[in-house]
């Protein structure tokens, strides 16, 4: 598996550098509230898209809230390059390195699409994802020229903090936490007041992102401090205080985590102003190698995350006791998301010949449940997956195990959550849910190297950004065509049309709110009803809800 990353890191790299020449064509210079911005022409196909790369919309100081940027040195900025990265804290599951790592990491990009339209465009706006340790908008699988050309929208990628420069809580004045939101947040701002100039419409803006980016956009969902900042969202595999273990941390655990992590770096001080005056007095590599963690501390909930119960995610909010921000919203899951977590949970489940018992796989499913300190339900969770389980096929008990990780970690959060909001929707919005079930050819660049993992979480990255990884299957291409065009149409109206010749139906019609429709997305389109009712609504919502 190692290998194949290494390969795939390697080819992306070099399409990274072979992709910008020395001879740059400058786009339009555009003229913003605070000055003016230069950027550079891309081709795409037979089109050309105008590219605002590398632009630093916010300034930070460490532990405190970034704040908008309203000058720059010279008279127009040349966002003709790429930025810096945020500081990243995660060594697993890295498919392509970041540049330039640095505090000072609050640069957007903007792709704006080259055409004959003389009306304000759609605009979305990119989160990425990463388990909120990781990710950059600089990394190559996010280039959104294709998407922005062929759909004719402009995208906005912004980047946030990660890891303790992003999630560290230290109390509500000093180091106030979620400050990787309140970037985003930062972000949505700068939008709503410089999109037009760049030929975008500020009333039809769409937020969107994958893993710890769509929980991200769950979250922006139902902050009140969002409110007016989007109209639209899409939820790609992850949903906010749900999603377990991610977004969970109340002010009292995240504190806890700043003390361990201040223990480490001898910061040893009962007073937290004090502590947090010493945090800020070491360096980033001192930071980082005290903070950097692995898929297994993220499961364990030891890495910093999200808080609730602050002024971006308010206890009723999250509790869906108020409501949410009034946004139509697509949402889905791939298939598979738990297989890549099963590899590293469980290694021995890659070698053909291991052969387990019913006894090891119940001590495997309790040991799992005893770390995520979900022991009440240990019975009925392994009851649920193992009642008909042959332990001895190994191709059973893999099954089994991708099948558990992806309900309770990605797949029953994101769906959950888009049937609560729907359900809680006392205004016209529109609702549509999805599942990817196809595993194409970018499976085994993407890192999802056996085929019994399924369609893996991020599988559907290289659909929506056209990775060029597709190219040569017709299938991946018509269906990341496809893709494109249901997200961008939701992105214009609300509604993501017809895929194939299947309309694709809200969640919820006719006046009902019972019975869930999902759109499956493969070679061959399908609709669904109720397929994650007996596991999500059956099994897992009650257990979340007693999490809360």
């Amino acid at each position: 598996m190692t290998r194949y990353l290494i390969i795939f890191a390697l080819i992306l790299n070099i399409w990274a550098i072979s992709s910008y020449g020395t001879d740059e064509e400058y786009a339009p210079i555009v003229h913003l509230r605070h000055g003016k911005v230069r950027g550079i022409v891309r081709s795409v196909g037979d089109k050309k898209i105008y590219l605002y790369e590398g632009f630093r919309f916010g300034d930070t100081n460490r532990f405190e809230k970034s704040t908008m940027i309203t000058s720059w040195p010279d008279d127009v900025y040349n966002a003709t390059k790429l930025g810096n990265s945020c500081v990243q804290f995660m060594n697993q599951f890295v498919l392509e390195n970041v540049t330039y790592e640095s505090e000072d990491c609050l640069f957007l990009n903007v792709y704006k699409p080259v055409t004959k339209n003389e009306k304000l465009l759609p605009v979305m706006v990119w989160i990425y994802g990463g388990g909120f340790q990781g990710g950059s908008i600089f990394l190559s699988f996010y280039d959104s020229s294709y998407l922005a050309s062929f759909g004719e929208v402009i995208v906005v990628a912004i980047n946030y903090r990660l890891g303790p420069f992003g999630f560290l809580y230290g109390d509500g004045k000093n180091a106030p936490g979620n400050l990787g939101f309140h970037d985003q947040l930062l972000g949505l701002k700068w939008v709503q007041e410089n999109i037009e100039n760049f030929g975008g419409d500020p009333n039809k803006v769409t937020i969107f992102g994958e893993s710890a980016g769509s929980m991200s956009v769950s979250a922006l969902v139902q902050s009140p401090l969002a409110k007016g900042l989007f109209h639209r969202a899409i939820m790609q595999s992850g949903a906010g205080y749900l999603s377990y273990p991610l977004l969970r941390d109340n002010k009292q655990l995240a504190l806890e985590k700043t003390k361990r992590l201040s223990e480490k770096l001898n910061c040893k001080n009962e007073n937290i102003k004090h502590l947090l005056a010493c945090l800020k007095m070491k360096t980033i590599e001192e930071i980082k190698n005290a903070a950097l963690g692995d898929g297994k501390e993220m499961m364990a909930n030891e890495l910093f995350q999200p808080i609730i119960g602050d002024d971006v995610l308010p206890y009723d909010i999250v509790q869906f006791k108020n409501d949410s921000n009034h946004v139509d919203l697509l949402y889905g899951i791939t298939h598979d998301e738990g297989g890549m977590m099963v590899l590293m949970s469980f290694p021995e489940l890659m070698d053909d010949k291991t052969i387990l018992t019913m006894k090891q796989v119940h001590e495997k499913i309790s040991g799992m449940l005893i770390q995520m300190n979900m022991t009440n339900y240990s019975n009925e969770i392994i009851h649920h997956y193992t009642n008909n389980l042959d332990a001895s096929n190994i191709k059973e008990v893999r099954k089994m195990f991708v099948k558990l990780f992806t309900d309770f970690t990605l797949g029953c959060p994101t769906m959950l959550f888009g049937q609560r909001i729907a359900q809680i929707s006392e205004k016209v919005n529109n609702f549509y849910s999805y599942r990817l079930d196809r595993r194409g050819v970018a499976a085994i660049p993407m890192g999802c190297t056996f085929e019994w993992l399924g369609v893996c979480h991020g599988a559907d990255i290289p659909y929506v950004f056209h990775n060029s990884m597709l190219k040569n299957s017709s299938k991946d291409v018509q269906l990341s065509n496809d893709m494109i065009k249901a997200w961008t149409n939701f992105a214009k109206t609300g509604h993501p049309g017809t895929m194939g010749s299947i309309e694709w139906r809200q969640v919820y019609e006719n006046g009902q709110k019972s019975s869930a429709s999902t759109m499956l997305l493969d070679v061959e389109y399908k609709m669904v009803d109720d397929i994650f009712k007996e596991t999500c609504d059956g099994i897992w919502e009650k257990i979340f809800e007693s999490y809360k």
